[in-house]
């Protein structure tokens, strides 16, 4: 299980497209692929298991079940994570907060 630590240590790892600990540990041509939606039609993007969040200033998202968030904000050298527990709230709390916290760095 990752912790809300190691969701965020992911986070970094992915705003320098690939490189933890000075070490690239994921090619860094898989993060250009990444944003490259699978799916043009929704109104977020969908590619290699990430979701692109275009109206939130270009934000990346791994999102889990119960809205376990990893929000990566380049735009801003920022990552949000959240552990909810939202299984059954249709209305996706954790992420209208999210929303309004990118807004507010």
């Amino acid at each position: 299980m990752l912790t809300p630590e190691d969701m965020g240590r992911f986070g970094l790892m992915w705003l320098n497209k690939g490189q933890f600990n000075a070490q690239q540990v994921v090619d860094a041509k898989w993060f250009d692929q990444l944003k490259k939606s699978a799916f043009p039609a929704y109104d977020m993007g969908y590619g290699l298991h990430f979701w692109q969040i275009p109206n939130i200033d270009g934000a990346v998202a791994a999102v889990g079940i119960g809205e376990q968030y990893i929000m990566m904000l380049p735009s801003k050298q920022a990552v949000i994570v959240a552990t909810g527990g939202n299984y059954d709230d249709p209305s996706k709390p954790t992420f209208s907060t999210l929303k309004l916290l990118s807004q507010q760095l």
